[in-house]
């Protein structure tokens, strides 16, 4: 073990659980009973792997924070997957429960390591992969990628009775973040969907531009992650956000401006 950091003036360890090349996993705070992952979102330009992070607010909550990073923006689809797969499961095995937050890329890898992890909820915001079958693929360069989804992909590593929120912004892009969202819920049927508009992409981008994040991320730390408590939290902030409301006015314009039907 190393050390992390200290959290409020309490030293945190951490322990590496998986190193290679593409992919790597880290746990901090590694003696709690229940973890909650965090997986890498796409970030462009990324050529190697970011600089480990030690989750604050996920340690003062009292859970391991589990880390698992890629060295770009593959969407975690590369042959060091299967041995990933084995090193969480093998380390997630210890903890009395484990869940999972991801956002866009990040999403869909807390996705497809859902088996192997155990999770017994996820928060996946607007999770995505252009390599998702039957959705068009809106990146160009993920040939390779899209060559290992079968071998790799949510039917490999999918936990079926998995429960939890997907957020998706229902007005992103014509409709990509919903494609990707019911598409998950065809996987997982008892994960619930819920539409963030005007969110932007990921569908928390909201609440980033207002600098209030933290709300929703605390909404999630229950023993079931439940869209009604992260509703709650975007009904109480959405209209201190420029984005959603230029949204809803445009929407409501729109609206106005159509022909009544007689």
């Amino acid at each position: 073990m190393m050390i992390a950091g200290e959290v409020d003036g309490v030293t945190i360890m951490r322990e590496w659980i998986f190193q290679s090349d593409r992919l790597r996993a880290y746990c901090d705070n590694p003696t709690c009973t229940r973890a909650r992952a965090n997986f890498d979102h796409r970030r462009a330009g990324r050529l190697e792997f970011d600089e480990a992070q030690l989750f604050g607010g996920v340690v003062r909550h009292g859970y391991a924070s589990l880390v698992i990073q890629s060295a770009s923006n593959d969407y975690y689809l590369n042959d060091d997957l299967p041995e990933l797969r084995l090193a969480m499961a093998d380390y997630c095995a210890r903890f009395d429960d484990v869940s999972g937050i991801g956002f866009s890329m990040g999403g869909f890898a807390a996705l497809i390591l859902s088996k192997a992890m155990n999770f017994s909820n996820l928060w996946l915001v607007s999770p995505m992969s252009p390599s998702f079958p039957k959705l068009p693929p809106f990146d160009r360069d993920m040939a390779s990628e899209r060559a290992l989804f079968g071998r790799y992909g949510p039917e490999a590593g999918v936990k079926r009775g998995l429960r939890g929120v997907v957020m998706f912004d229902p007005y992103f892009e014509l409709g990509r973040d919903r494609a990707y969202a019911e598409f998950v819920q065809t996987l997982c049927p008892k994960i619930s969907l819920l539409a963030m508009p005007w969110g932007g992409h990921p569908a928390t981008q909201f609440l980033s531009e207002i600098k209030q994040y933290s709300p929703m991320l605390r909404a999630t730390f229950q023993p079931k992650i439940r869209a009604k408590a992260l509703k709650r939290v975007q009904r109480a902030l959405r209209l201190k956000s420029k984005r959603y409301c230029e949204g809803l006015q445009d929407y409501l314009l729109a609206r106005a401006a159509r022909p009544i039907e007689t």
